[in-house]
C-alpha cells in the first residue's frame, strides 16, 4: 500500500483495495454468465497506518439477484480496525453482442 508524504496510507488506495475485495466476493457469489459491477462505496477511515501491512476482510450483508451489499473491514498488523466500508455491487447479465 502506498503512503503519502506524511508516511500514512492514502485513502484512495484503501478505496481501491475495498473495490477489489468487493469485486472478488461478488464474482464468487454471482452466476458465471453475469458480471458484478461496483455501484457505490462508503468508507470510514478510523485511523492512519504508517507502517506494516493491512488486511481486508469482505463479508456479504445481502446477496440478491440483481445486487449485493458487502461489508469490508481493514485492520492493521495489530488487528486494530483502521477502516470500515460497505460496497454495493450491481449484478448484471451482459447483452449478447450483435454479429
Amino acid at each position: 500500500m502506498e503512503v503519502s508524504e506524511f508516511s500514512m496510507t492514502i485513502g484512495s488506495k484503501r478505496i481501491a483495495f475495498i473495490g477489489q475485495l468487493g469485486s472478488c466476493g461478488a464474482a464468487c457469489a454471482t452466476p458465471q454468465d453475469h458480471l458484478a459491477l461496483g455501484l457505490n462505496v462508503n468508507a470510514n477511515h478510523l485511523q492512519s497506518v504508517s507502517s506494516g501491512w493491512i488486511t481486508g476482510t469482505a463479508r456479504p450483508v445481502q446477496i440478491g439477484i440483481t445486487s449485493h451489499l458487502w461489508r469490508i473491514e481493514i485492520r492493521n498488523d495489530d488487528g486494530e480496525l483502521v477502516c470500515v466500508s460497505e460496497i454495493t455491487m450491481a449484478i448484471v447479465k451482459p447483452k449478447p453482442q450483435a454479429s
